[in-house]
């Protein structure tokens, strides 16, 4: 906005949520501090103060410190906004939540659209775990809505995405790549190769590796002793 609001504050003792904090003006960065060095807000339109008391979280995907050192962010605020400061890591590099948050799309999806919901072939895990996905969560949110609203058998594949679709290219190249060496090898050696996949990509969980592969859990963990994949397991885990 063009001021910064003090209505927000108004609400002793509550939480305010900033989001993207790091596209705020310099002149809306300076009003924030002064409410946060005074603990004091007042009305649009009035010069009475309010005494507040309110926790509030800020979160960013810029980075603040070479935004200070171009003039874009002030030093201050900076500082007094990281008292307590959390790194999510990118998706790219949370395999295991890709799997849970693709699950949890998938259900609300197919609830909204009336649908019974999809099961993610193999070559599209193969492409999610590929790809950079360099809009994070909100990217993965909408590339499983716009394919479960096109799906029509039921099962999301690579099919499902448009040619020139960077996750498409990404699992294209991740099956190319990866598999082609199983070409004319026995169908259990191809097996374990998918099941040790499925194992890296859900961190070590049986439970997530079997709902990729399409097997019950204890058809896994049979393959998991047979095929002595515990190593695979602890690496994933690590």
């Amino acid at each position: 906005g063009e001021g910064f609001d003090p209505e927000a504050f108004i609400r002793d003792r509550g939480t305010l949520f900033l989001d993207e904090v790091g596209d705020m003006p310099l002149a809306l960065q300076a009003k924030l501090l002064r409410v946060l060095e005074n603990g004091e807000v007042s009305r649009l339109g009035s010069n009475e103060t309010h005494k507040v008391d309110v926790r509030l979280i800020a979160a960013t995907n810029r980075d603040l410190e070479a935004m200070i050192k171009d003039g874009k962010f002030r030093q201050d605020l900076y500082y007094r906004l990281r008292v307590g400061m959390l790194r999510i890591p990118p998706l790219r590099e949370r395999g295991k939540d890709i799997v849970l948050l693709t699950t949890h799309f998938l259900e609300d999806f197919a609830k909204r659209y009336g649908k019974k919901q999809p099961r993610v072939s193999r070559g599209v895990w193969a492409s999610f775990e590929n790809y950079r996905w360099p809009g994070n969560v909100r990217e993965l949110r909408n590339q499983l809505e716009s394919m479960v609203i096109q799906d029509l058998d039921g099962i999301l594949d690579l099919d499902d995405l448009p040619e020139g679709e960077p996750l498409k290219q990404a699992g294209l190249e991740a099956n190319s790549s990866g598999a082609d060496h199983l070409l004319g090898r026995p169908l259990a050696e191809v097996e374990r190769y998918y099941s040790e996949k499925a194992l890296s990509l859900t961190g070590g969980n049986r439970e997530e590796a079997a709902k990729i592969l399409g097997i019950g859990e204890r058809t896994l963990y049979r393959q998991i002793q047979e095929w002595n994949l515990q190593d695979s397991i602890r690496a994933a885990v690590a």
